[in-house]
């Protein structure tokens, strides 16, 4: 099966993508038995998800398949996390299961910029340390 992921800034964004893929004739996922195999290892099992913090953010993807295709929607809680949180689901995948990833698309919004200030002004707390660069983004 081929998988691809997309990360997005908020919930108003996976309801936007969501509707294109329904769009396309994706159904999407509503019990863990119907996901491929290694997304079911990423569906969060318990909360409180970091130590006894009672975060209103719920880590859970949206899924979608259609044929032999899942598409995985990861929203980042905001526009200023979504570079961070980008690095952060991709540096808790071991190596096989990035193998299984066909393509990572990250949508961010410009709001009442230009694009390419949009984009700059992410990357502003890089760090060398992250799995993600700007270079990595088209």
């Amino acid at each position: 099966m081929r998988s691809f992921i997309f990360f997005v800034e908020g919930i108003h964004d996976v309801n936007c993508v969501a509707r294109v893929l329904l769009l396309r004739s994706f159904v999407e996922v509503r019990t863990i038995n119907q996901l491929p195999d290694m997304w079911k290892s990423r569906v969060p099992r318990s909360y409180p998800f970091i130590n006894d913090r009672l975060d209103r953010h719920i880590p859970m993807p949206a899924y979608f398949l259609k044929n032999h295709l899942c598409v995985v929607i990861v929203s980042s809680n905001g526009a200023t996390n979504i570079i961070k949180d980008i690095d952060l689901y991709l540096s808790n995948m071991s190596k096989g299961e990035l193998n299984q990833i066909n393509g990572i698309c990250a949508i961010f919004d410009a709001d009442q910029h230009l694009a390419k200030d949009s984009f700059e002004e992410k990357f502003k707390k890089y760090n060398k340390d992250m799995v993600v660069h700007k270079k990595d983004f088209i």
